[in-house]
């Protein structure tokens, strides 16, 4: 028996519904459209071409399921998403991306208490090496490669290599001043940071927007702590729910992953950056500066250009320093170089004058450039320096 199969979809569903279509010839004729499907998807990824595990479950699911079957309901949907465990597709992919130069970028997502911080730690343990870090570090292993800041952020990707990874805890929701160029700037990152190899890894609450370099949300669902509710042995590990969406497409669920927690000696380490953290939050600290913006003028002091600039012109005026920080910081907002270039001139009369102060008042001590800069040794005025001994 051969049917022919209407233009619409939709009036073949209607069709099946009003009696128009046979259950027998509904059944069929799905059956063909699916072996179609298969066929055609199978063409997508023969013959020489192929795509990272995630991706190609990730489109098949798109043609299959939701083109396929849009009478499906979002409830059947993520029930059957639920049902499949795909862990190891997960460690597939990080392999994969990592075999040809590329790099991973993930979400983790999910109430809070649910160890998503601890099982992005152990994801970076298994493929990152963050365990060998932490034994030859310390902390410092840690403090290198997790960040709260968005800002200090690339001060750190500067400092690690192919195969690394850096971890965003939180992923804080900054506010006040240059805090929408700090996240222009994020994204930007992300979209081109593939052939670094440097795996970057958030962990928050909840998603944030724009994050179309994603290759995934996981959001915890369920976690098996060290004691179960009742008494029992818990597994120490979280199940996450990973939902993928390419090209900023909407996110669609693919599979549960199971994930493990970091070891404790990693997460011995990362607890005292964690407790530092909460100091911050207590005193409500959420303001794209401070820390980071202490960071930025430690970072100046490093750059050879300037260096060789300040031997020219001492003692440079607030108008030299806006100057200085758009073609040595240009990714600054007007307002942040404004009031660095305002602190730049401070310090450095500080330094000069009242040297024992500074500490007291931006509550980090200046490193040696920034003196020896503002007595004028680096400047071609108090002393032989070169920019090489620096």
């Amino acid at each position: 028996m051969t049917t022919s199969i209407p233009n619409s979809r939709v009036a073949f569903l209607v069709g099946k519904i009003t009696g128009q279509i046979s259950e027998e010839e509904h059944t069929g004729l799905y059956a063909e459209l699916s072996d179609t499907v298969d066929a055609l998807m199978g063409n997508a990824f023969t013959d020489g071409y192929q795509c990272p595990p995630l991706f190609e479950l990730y489109h098949r699911e798109r043609v299959q399921l939701y083109s396929d079957k849009p009478w499906l309901s979002e409830a059947v949907r993520l029930s059957l998403a639920m049902q499949r465990d795909i862990t190891h597709l997960l460690h597939a992919q990080v392999q994969e991306r990592r075999r040809y130069g590329g790099n991973v970028v993930l979400e983790f997502a999910g109430p809070t208490g649910f160890g998503k911080s601890s099982c992005m730690l152990a994801l970076m343990e298994r493929h990152n090496g963050l365990a060998e870090h932490v034994r030859r570090e310390g902390v410092d292993a840690i403090r290198k490669r997790l960040s709260i800041d968005l800002q200090d952020l690339p001060h750190k990707l500067e400092f690690l290599s192919a195969g690394d990874a850096i971890a965003m805890d939180e992923q804080l929701h900054l506010v006040g001043e240059g805090a929408n160029t700090a996240m222009k700037i994020m994204r930007n990152l992300e979209d081109t940071l593939r052939g670094t190899m440097i795996d970057i890894y958030y962990a928050s609450p909840g998603t944030r927007e724009n994050h179309d370099a994603s290759q995934g949300i996981l959001q915890a669902i369920s976690v098996s702590p060290t004691k179960l509710r009742f008494g029992a042995e818990g597994k120490r590990g979280t199940k996450f729910l990973y939902s993928l969406g390419l090209g900023g497409a909407e996110a669609i669920p693919i599979g549960i992953v199971n994930l493990p927690w970091a070891s404790a000696e990693v997460y011995a380490a990362y607890s005292i950056i964690k407790n530092e953290n909460l100091e911050r939050t207590k005193k409500n600290q959420f303001h794209s500066s401070g820390e980071a913006h202490d960071k930025s003028i430690k970072k100046l002091f490093e750059t050879p250009g300037l260096l060789a600039r300040l031997r020219i012109r001492a003692n440079p005026t607030r108008s030299d320093w806006k100057r200085y920080l758009k073609r040595y910081a240009p990714s600054m907002s007007i307002s942040e170089t404004d009031m660095l270039a305002g602190e730049l001139e401070e310090m450095l009369t500080c330094l000069r004058f009242e040297p024992t102060q500074f500490p007291r008042i931006w509550g980090w001590e200046a490193t040696d450039v920034m003196k020896r800069v503002a007595t004028g040794e680096d400047t071609g005025t108090g002393g032989p320096a070169t920019t090489q001994e620096i």
